[in-house]
């Protein structure tokens, strides 16, 4: 599960929990709060490059189809 923590900063900041029991009885619990705002951060920027790259993709083919076609004619 991810929370979002309200902070000074201009980006905002994600975490997550980690439960593990220790000691010998298993009966004292550890809690660990990991910082994964760059991993959220970098998907994110990933899929903004990936929804860019097809976006270029696209309209690159729509624009060489038709003046592939019109070289093509005018040989």
């Amino acid at each position: 599960m991810v929370f979002e923590v309200a902070s000074d900063q201009s980006e905002p900041q994600f975490v997550t929990f980690k439960c593990s029991q220790i000691g010998q009885d298993r009966n004292q619990v550890c809690l660990q709060i990991i910082n994964i705002s760059y991993n959220i951060l970098y998907d994110q920027q990933k899929a903004e490059n990936q929804f860019l790259a097809m976006i270029n993709a696209c309209v690159s083919h729509e624009m060489r189809t038709p003046l592939n076609s019109i070289i093509a004619f005018n040989v």
